[in-house]
């Protein structure tokens, strides 16, 4: 008897060999397929840098950004075949950065070559007195040699979900009309003084490579759900793609676990608080349906510091780490940390080999930025570190607006670079620079 069953078991298991290595042939062609078809849409892309110059007499909120970032959100066109089989992403990527070189603060757009006119109109409708440069890539202006220099950097990621929501300028009362500049506590001022506190040979550089959402998603399907969707649109790429749930899903299920909260499970239960929600978790219930509401960007965040190795500061590291502590102020909103830390262990039996590891990472840390590298090319992995690289996070219009805005008069950052005048028009014909055209992987 158990010879039979162990021959049925070896029979079976020849029987459905081929079956399982046709599936995994599929599963890596779709994967090569896709990265193929990724990578040669990326480098058809020509890319730009523009520098936004602010007058010293700046009212605006960060509301005036959002609707440029609104503005700017286009979901695109997915119906060809590679978007709908291969689930290659073309949706446009931006890149919002502040650089602080030698402690001078500068505001760039790095963006696809097609969007220079959008982005131009769409800053001076509100920002009428801004002044917009095309310039060559600073990134690619530096001469950093990982021999000569030492660096420092931070990818981030959210304390809590997604659908929690940082602490807003709305919420912060930025917009309350009627209020005075010198009124306004606005984050975006510490995080530039933290960048501005750096000396003339070093910098300090922060990135929000981001891409429009057309949906708003959270946790990943099982694979029973893409088993459904495969046999249902008669694809079986999609068995490998690994959709995500729609996030209203995870919203309707973390208010519904918070109403149960409240809820008797009998009749003759009764809870200390029975008869009303508590007046925090009714807020953060209205925090989390008001951020839905908005379209979303997904984002990926990192900051770099670097030096020659005679002018690094070993304190900046843990200044930058930190800079964007007032975008959260504990419950209920969200926050932002360091996604990894490139320090090496303090135990001695691994530090042969996390050194490297650290070493490694520390060498990525430049070309990722340069690359702008987040959703393309993604593929620098450093040992125990790949899981934690590259980590993106979902934001709305509102908490992008919140974490990337010029800043009113209120920034008193002495090396902002701003220009002298309120009343400089929008140029007719604006100065080009040597910005480069396609990036290499």
């Amino acid at each position: 008897m158990e010879q039979t069953l162990v021959a049925d078991a070896l029979y079976f298991a020849l029987l459905m060999a081929p079956v399982a290595l046709l599936l995994w042939m599929m599963r890596w062609l779709w994967i090569y397929l896709q990265e193929y078809y990724h990578h040669k849409w990326y480098l058809g892309v020509e890319y730009k840098t523009l520098e936004v110059r602010l007058p010293k007499e700046q009212m605006k909120t960060p509301a005036a950004m959002e609707s440029v970032l609104a503005a700017l959100w286009e979901p695109g066109d997915s119906s060809g075949w590679k978007e709908q089989w291969l689930g290659v992403n073309t949706l446009p990527i931006f890149s919002l950065e502040v650089a602080s070189i030698g402690g001078s603060i500068h505001f760039f757009i790095w963006a696809p070559k097609k969007f220079k006119p959008r982005i131009e109109s769409h800053i001076y409708a509100q920002y009428p007195q801004a002044e917009i440069l095309e310039v060559p890539d600073y990134t690619r202006l530096i001469d950093f040699d990982v021999s000569t220099h030492k660096i420092m950097g931070f990818d981030y990621k959210q304390t809590g979900a997604d659908l929690i929501p940082i602490k807003t300028y709305k919420m912060s009362e930025l917009d309350r009309p009627g209020a005075k500049e010198e009124e306004k506590v606005d984050p975006i001022t510490q995080t530039l003084e933290v960048m501005a506190s750096i000396g003339p040979h070093e910098n300090m550089w922060w990135q929000i490579v981001c891409r429009p959402l057309k949906q708003r998603y959270t946790k990943e399907a099982n694979f029973k759900k893409r088993l459904e969707d495969a046999l249902d649109n008669g694809n079986p790429f999609l068995l490998f793609r690994k959709p995500k749930g729609d996030w209203s899903v995870e919203r309707d299920k973390m208010i519904k676990d918070l109403v149960d909260k409240y809820t008797p499970k009998d009749k003759d239960t009764i809870l200390p608080f029975f008869g009303g929600m508590q007046e925090q978790d009714k807020q953060r219930a209205q925090l989390w349906l008001m951020n839905a509401q908005k379209v979303a960007y997904e984002v990926g965040m990192r900051t770099i510091y670097f030096a020659p190795k005679e002018h690094f500061d070993g304190d900046q590291p843990s200044n930058m780490g930190s800079m964007f502590k007032a975008y959260g102020a504990g419950e209920p909103y969200n926050n932002f940390k360091p996604a990894f830390v490139a320090a090496k262990n303090d135990k001695w039996w691994e530090q042969p080999r996390q050194g490297r590891e650290v070493d490694k990472l520390k060498a990525l840390m430049f070309p990722d930025y340069m690359l702008r590298r987040y959703f393309v090319g993604a593929s620098g992995t450093v040992g125990s570190y790949a899981k934690d690289q590259y980590k993106t996070m979902t934001l709305s219009v509102e908490e992008l607006a919140t974490l990337y805005h010029f800043p009113g008069s209120v920034a008193q950052t002495p090396t902002f670079e701003r220009i002298p005048s309120a009343t400089v028009e929008a140029p007719a014909n604006l100065p080009t620079g040597g910005a480069p055209g396609n990036l290499p992987m």
